[in-house]
């Protein structure tokens, strides 16, 4: 048999407790832990299995959205932080320059991307439909295609929609485009959108653009400083970038 690349005897070994298994998987699932659960910071999720701080290798804690990236081990060297609203002080300057009004923003629940409290700083009323963890893309986007149904079917559309997932946009915009509203002449549209991804319209989207392959290679970047220099990259914050487009 071909010899380790890691001496793996070398890892304190100590059994998950339920709790941080289930984030770890939900985490993993979804990309982020369980809508409303209250999160712990890191450091305590590490002593809790006990397999990364105890073991004295070094690490990189990578925090997004709601996620604490508090840790003291001397094992930590560095923090990749992550901010999906990275580009809200853009959107919310665009939606000014509009003169926007009244936004209804898509979310998936508690816990998610969410632009309310930028929005009604600036006196921008908000209102929130909640889409809710599907099992699959395909049922997101069925289930925005349902609720934005419901809200055609009230009469008054908003001045503009917001869809804060690639999958709940699509299903949105479907829905626009089978009713016959036409954006962005009888309504604006922003959503987030993942660069290569989508979701796809005629023009050219109003957007919160991530760009997986280029934080990728940054992330990557700054571990390959640390490996070579034994030194890591402070400051290192990835996120969106706002992009115009055509439906505002």
């Amino acid at each position: 048999m071909p010899k380790p690349m890691f001496n793996t005897s070398r890892y304190a070994k100590a059994p998950l407790s339920r709790r941080l298994a289930e984030a770890i998987k939900d985490s993993i699932i979804h990309g982020k832990f369980k809508p409303g659960e209250a999160l712990p910071p890191i450091r305590q999720l590490v002593e809790d299995c006990g397999l990364v701080e105890k073991s004295g290798h070094p690490f990189v804690l990578l925090g997004g959205d709601g996620i604490l990236l508090e840790c003291s081990a001397p094992s930590c060297v560095g923090r990749i932080g992550f901010r999906t609203g990275e580009a809200l002080p853009q959107f919310v300057r665009e939606c000014l320059r509009k003169k926007v009004k009244r936004v209804v923003q898509f979310v998936y629940d508690v816990g998610s991307f969410d632009a309310t409290g930028a929005l009604l700083e600036k006196g921008i009323e908000t209102e929130n439909v909640k889409i809710g963890r599907k099992s699959s893309p395909a049922e997101v986007s069925r289930a925005a295609i349902a609720a934005m149904e419901r809200i055609l079917a009230n009469g008054a559309l908003p001045d503009l929609f917001l869809f804060t997932d690639d999958h709940i946009a699509q299903g949105g915009l479907v829905a626009l485009a089978v009713a016959g509203i036409k954006v962005p002449r009888d309504v604006k549209v922003a959503t987030l959108a993942n660069k290569g991804f989508g979701p796809i319209w005629p023009t050219r989207l109003a957007r919160f653009e991530i760009d997986p392959i280029a934080n990728g290679r940054a992330s990557a970047d700054a571990i390959l400083a640390f490996l070579e220099t034994g030194a890591f990259p402070t400051g290192l914050n990835l996120g969106s970038v706002w992009k115009k487009g055509t439906t505002m």
